[in-house]
């Protein structure tokens, strides 16, 4: 059906729409769109006299297409027609009707799998029917189909850095760009607004000092992650370990989508920090595995996204307090706090820009500039709706003993 040269094209365009999935669908769906012909451009917008009849000449390609397999979209880009014009003819021609595959089976050809390339540029969720039902196949066909994909990109998308974070003690270098990555988020979040009560709070020591306390408190092979040349992958996040623990700390939840989309394979990444005396760490994912209670800004966000709520947990810092006299709990849950700030810039855990509001849209592209690392380079999507200092430190007192520093708190839940 191709010819060598048509062939190495398919595969080149292939792999390359596997490996720059950003890049490859910003020009896709123009390719496809160019293929269709326009009858908009002419006379007025109408099409030509009878558009939906096929010539003679097209009808034997057709007849030629229909005994190599192909399907209804598979002629219109060939005999460069639409798919409504093939399909009337065939439903006026039986002869033509009675070649055509119900549902194909066997290997699939290059052109294939680029129309379901383009089809998945669609969509976030893959509607395997529904690309069934266009691709002429089976929706098991289909999924196979797109989990090979998924297993093709897999490799390139892990071996950016080694799953499992290096051990051992940190290297004079590394302890160099790590102290300097953490002076230069610490310094930005101060300069940044703020609510007026943590004005306060951060002006109580220097930034030099906010900085070396949490600096005590991160594990040593989050510090490896923290001070590496790229920023890491879902998966080496996920290689780090969760303390089951009533220690205040702050913690990275890892979000991975039900339904799999080869060329939108991005995982979320949520921090968050846990300040409740007496449940810490432990009470805080508990609070998040549960379903009950009114929908809050994350779990939103992983029901609009389809997202796996049952993805793993991992702590990036803890904290232990001796005494639950209020005044030292509050001084934790400032510092927690801060820390969860400090990690949502630094792992690029911001969410995406809210174009609602410009001052806040300025405000957010600050923030995420923070990272040290470049954003496109993060192969995962930040699910954290605001900077933790954009609310007030709940003191540890009634109800607001649930809180976490997140801007609202009813009956415990969290707005995150």
């Amino acid at each position: 059906m191709y010819s060598l040269d048509t062939r190495t094209k398919h595969q080149q365009r292939l792999r390359y729409a596997l490996c720059y999935p950003r890049i490859y669908l910003t020009a896709a769906s123009s390719r496809w769109t160019d293929r269709v012909p326009n009858y908009s451009k002419q006379g007025k917008g109408k099409g030509p006299e009878n558009p939906r009849f096929l010539t003679a000449e097209e009808a034997k390609q057709t007849r030629a297409l229909l005994r190599q397999g192909c399907q209804v979209w598979g002629i219109a880009l060939s005999i460069q027609r639409s798919k409504p014009a093939v399909r009337a003819a065939l439903e006026r021609d039986q002869d033509l009707a009675g070649q055509l595959t119900e549902k194909k089976k066997g290997k699939w050809s290059d052109l294939e799998i680029e129309y379901l390339l383009e089809l998945l540029g669609r969509c976030r969720v893959p509607r395997r029917k529904v690309m069934a039902r266009l691709l002429g196949r089976d929706a098991p066909s289909i999924g196979r189909q797109i989990n090979k994909m998924m297993a093709e990109r897999r490799p390139t998308e892990q071996q950016r850095l080694p799953l499992v974070p290096p051990g051992g003690d940190l290297s004079e270098r590394e302890q160099e760009v790590l102290e300097a990555r953490m002076k230069n988020i610490v310094d930005g979040l101060i300069s940044m607004d703020k609510t007026e009560e943590w004005e306060h709070v951060l002006a109580e020591k220097p930034s030099a000092g906010w900085t070396a306390h949490i600096l005590t408190l991160i594990p040593t092979p989050v510090k490896h992650i923290l001070a590496a040349s790229a920023p890491p992958t879902a998966s080496t996040l996920k290689a780090l370990e969760w303390q089951d623990t009533s220690r205040m700390g702050v913690y990275a939840w890892v979000l991975k989508p039900k339904l799999n989309n080869p060329l939108q394979i991005k995982d979320f990444v949520y921090v968050g920090s846990a300040t409740k005396w007496g449940s810490g760490l432990s009470g805080r994912k508990s609070q998040h595995q549960r379903r009950k209670g009114r929908e809050n800004k994350i779990t939103r966000l992983i029901r609009t996204n389809h997202l796996n709520r049952k993805g793993p947990f991992l702590t990036l810092l803890s904290m232990q307090l001796e005494s639950p006299e209020p005044g030292e709990v509050l001084k934790a849950r400032q510092l927690i706090i801060l820390a969860e700030a400090v990690f949502t810039v630094w792992l690029g855990a911001l969410g995406e820009v809210n174009r609602d509001s410009y001052g806040e849209e300025q405000k957010r592209l600050r923030l995420r500039h923070l990272c040290p690392w470049d954003l496109d380079e993060i192969s995962y999507r930040g699910a954290c709706s605001h900077n933790p200092l954009d609310v007030d430190v709940h003191s540890p007192t009634g109800s607001a003993e649930m809180g976490t520093g997140d801007p609202e708190i009813v009956k415990g839940v969290s707005s995150e």
